[in-house]
């Protein structure tokens, strides 16, 4: 008797809202793969090694020169996420496929947006969370060799640095002068900046214009300069962040970057229909929903720095 409702009814139905599904994931918008290293996972956790020198290319004289990399050991746990709606059996007995369609396309989106619900947080949590080096991951205390304590400490947070085109440069600058175990610059560089919604237009006006004024917005004051750092960095917004003033700076250029996103399971959408189902039976609604699993962290913490005004 199921059969021949499964095949006329439930299956169409459920394989447009599927496609409503993924129309949504393409339109969700997402910034997390900008200033996050995406990384398989193919078991409940994952241990991440990192360096803590980048060896440069030496000069070929007599024998080759083996360098032995120390790398410090992470690991991230993966967690379980799912969202779930609930379709009235009479619904669809009805044919009232358009209250549930926007459903499916919002579900869609949020999928696309869940990478930056789950790294939000841990870009912001930098600032007490203890990473590889014993550190936390934004200090002005990292060491330069964790083996040996007498060869100093460096910085990648800035403090009293609201957003403007100095600090900018500050970061910059700070950027360049990280150096490895090693004792050489690792060759970090600015190259992306992240903001919150209310710093947007003074980004945009540093990443773009071709001239700036000693403030931003629209109300500056006049005195234009030249911007010499129109399109040295790429603007990035991010609505998700909890503080109006607090900025990131990162190097994005690597393969691999300042924080992790650990992704075990992409999105995946399914649904309960069967007649035995105890939604179904119990409850006389039909269940669809996104399960999905992976996990945000830390990577290289040099590749990102936090500035506070």
């Amino acid at each position: 008797m199921a059969s021949p409702l499964r095949s006329s009814v439930l299956d169409p139905f459920f394989l447009n809202l599927d496609t409503m599904y993924q129309q949504g994931y393409m339109a969700g918008e997402s910034t997390y793969e900008l200033w996050s290293q995406t990384v398989p996972s193919s078991s409940s956790q994952t241990v991440h090694g990192w360096m803590d020198k980048f060896p440069k290319l030496r000069e070929w004289l007599g024998a080759r020169q083996v360098e032995n990399i120390v790398t410090q050991n992470y690991s991230l746990v993966n967690k379980k996420f799912e969202l779930t709606y609930g379709v009235k059996r009479t619904d669809i007995e009805d044919d009232q496929y358009g209250l549930y369609a926007p459903a499916a396309q919002m579900m869609g989106m949020q999928a696309k947006e869940w990478p930056d619900d789950q790294m939000t947080p841990v870009l912001e949590a930098g600032p007490s969370a203890v990473t590889f080096d014993n550190a936390n991951f934004f200090s002005q205390s990292h060491p330069i060799d964790t083996y040996n304590p007498a060869a100093g400490t460096q910085s990648n947070l800035l403090t009293t640095s609201a957003f403007s085109a100095p600090n900018v440069q500050a970061m910059r600058t700070q950027f360049r002068r990280l150096k490895g175990r090693d004792n050489k610059p690792f060759g970090m560089n600015l190259k992306a900046v992240m903001v919150p919604p209310e710093l947007e237009q003074n980004a945009l006006q540093l990443a773009n214009s071709e001239y700036i004024v000693a403030t931003f917005g629209v109300n500056a004051a006049t005195g234009s300069q030249s911007n010499v750092l129109r399109g040295s960095f790429t603007p990035i917004v991010n609505a998700k962040l909890t503080s109006a003033t607090t900025w990131y700076g990162f190097d994005n250029r690597w393969p691999i970057k300042g924080l992790i996103w650990q992704l075990r399971m992409a999105p995946e959408f399914t649904y309960k229909v069967s007649p035995t189902d105890e939604n179904v039976f119990n409850d006389d609604q039909y269940l669809f929903g996104v399960r999905a699993r992976g996990v945000g962290g830390y990577g290289l913490w040099f590749m990102a720095m936090q500035a506070t005004a």
